[in-house]
């Protein structure tokens, strides 16, 4: 994040100024921040910035965020720049409040040409959940009394994914103000008052507060009794001297009110047009999918007593519990065994994700048992999926070339006369590390009986070392795919 030219966040100076973060007078409304480097022009950087790819966490230390999911997705076909872009990333300023962000998200994709009319899917991490639930029951849900959709000018959101939402708030909340991110994040940043005034500036904080039942429990009193911290009366119970932290208690009350609006909306739920969406013919109507972290001890409960907090932990991705990601029913998601910033890079996370993503597809190639189909463009109408005979790809020595390869490929199906060859995405990794990645386009067309054959090839592919070497032929965003493999040993 980029506040007046300066990089304020992804950094170790982000936690060692943390006091740039907070909102003067907070929490309130503000701007949003840039989230990329406003000196840089560069229009393909300004297309896929903004996310934290890594975070340098303690000098050279870099912890991976995003960058594993970008690279996950992209093995699936998505593309975050290019003439064939279907990944748009959303980031944001996550000290705003989340219906300030979900405003921002409607400007967004009506701001993008390439979205125009189409339907949408989102992927959302974390608090990104909470504001695609606002935009969803507020920006796209139905808009006339019938309560119909009316395609595309709303209900074009088709799909939503989320990954370690916080639909009833997080404990974490409450504990990162006092505890901050470890002893060590406490010394680096400045102590413990340094954190609060920071974080508690924050309007999106006060949207996170925990929300279900038994979730906060005060024993300053004659028996214990359980908190609603959206009520400020409940919420003084925690031991903040707000003023000696300069926060207004004006705009902390503010910032609770549109916590106890979010609740309300959390509530009610996804709209119905995402959670009956019938985006597969044949399979049951479903848009909504959550993925929820497991097995990481996860704050789920606080104590509060003569100005002392204890903490009861349970299941959860170590930030957000399993009952919260998941609206109270575990077993309504899909597990992850990650913890919270990384709940993405699951193996069976990432399994559920490519279910989802492709599930129409799959419907075809998997439910029903039917033949693989691939997307064809046509000279003289519009595209049309045709069954396939077979694809093959083969990697072979290209003895011209020190150290270079060629690799052939063969897409076979009944393909009309005007068929335009489809392209295909070739990936070549060595050891499981690309080192190639490219859209190659059909070299020839041939006749073989009733079929056609669309033949591909591409070469001076260098390939330096020894291991495995795995290429993969691939024909839009779910197949049909081939691949290849050789074992490359050392030159006596």
């Amino acid at each position: 994040m980029w506040i007046d030219g300066k990089l304020v966040w992804g950094t170790l100076d982000g936690l060692r100024h943390l006091e740039n973060l907070r909102i003067v007078d907070g929490p309130r409304k503000i701007s949003a921040a840039d989230t990329c480097d406003p000196g840089n022009s560069d229009a393909t950087y300004r297309a896929t910035c903004g996310t934290l790819n890594q975070f340098i966490a303690l000098g050279p230390l870099k912890v991976d965020v995003y960058e594993p999911l970008w690279q996950y997705l992209r093995s699936l076909g998505y593309s975050r720049s290019g003439e064939h872009r279907n990944l748009f990333l959303f980031p944001y300023d996550w000290r705003r409040s989340n219906f300030d962000t979900a405003a921002d998200l409607d400007a967004f994709i009506k701001s993008r040409p390439e979205l125009a009319g189409k339907e949408i899917d989102i992927l959302a991490h974390s608090m990104g959940g909470l504001v695609s639930l606002i935009y969803t029951t507020q920006y796209d849900a139905p808009s006339g009394p019938d309560g119909k959709c009316d395609f595309p000018r709303n209900c074009r959101v088709k799909t939503v994914i989320t990954m370690g939402t916080p639909f009833w708030g997080s404990v974490t909340a409450v504990a990162t103000p006092f505890l901050g991110w470890g002893r060590a994040s406490r010394w680096l940043i400045g102590g413990t008052d340094t954190i609060i005034r920071t974080l508690m500036s924050w309007p999106s904080l006060y949207e996170l507060l925990p929300t279900y039942e038994n979730c906060c429990v005060s024993t300053d009193g004659p028996k214990p009794r359980s908190l609603d911290l959206l009520d400020p009366a409940d919420f003084s119970a925690l031991p903040l001297d707000l003023a000696r932290h300069d926060i207004s208690i004006e705009h902390a009350t503010d910032a609770l009110k549109a916590a106890a609006k979010l609740r309300k909306i959390v509530e009610g739920g996804f709209p119905k047009h995402i959670r009956n969406a019938t985006t597969c013919t044949g399979l049951p109507a479903e848009g909504l999918f959550i993925v929820a972290g497991d097995r990481n001890g996860t704050r789920q409960s606080i104590t509060i007593g003569t100005g002392k907090m204890l903490y009861v932990e349970r299941r959860g991705d170590g930030t957000v519990t399993l009952r919260s990601a998941t609206f109270g029913n575990p077993g309504g998601g899909f597990l992850s065994f990650m913890p919270h910033m990384s709940i993405f890079n699951d193996e069976n996370a990432q399994a559920k994700l490519e279910t989802i993503l492709f599930r129409c597809e799959m419907g075809f190639n998997d439910f029903n048992g039917n033949v693989p189909t691939v997307e064809v463009g046509r000279q003289l109408g519009i595209s049309a999926r045709f069954p396939i005979e077979f694809v093959s790809v083969e990697l072979v020595e290209d003895n011209s070339v020190p150290d270079g390869f060629a690799a052939t490929g063969i897409l076979s199906l009944a393909a009309p006369d005007d068929a335009v060859a489809p392209v295909a995405l070739l990936s070549v990794k060595l050891n499981g590390a690309e080192i190639k990645r490219t859209e190659i386009r059909s070299t020839a067309r041939r006749l073989d009986g009733s079929m056609t054959r669309f033949e591909y090839a591409v070469g001076s592919i260098k390939i330096e070392g020894e291991g495995r070497v795995d290429v993969e032929l691939t024909f839009g965003n779910s197949g049909p795919t081939a691949t290849d493999h050789i074992t490359l040993l050392a030159k006596p």
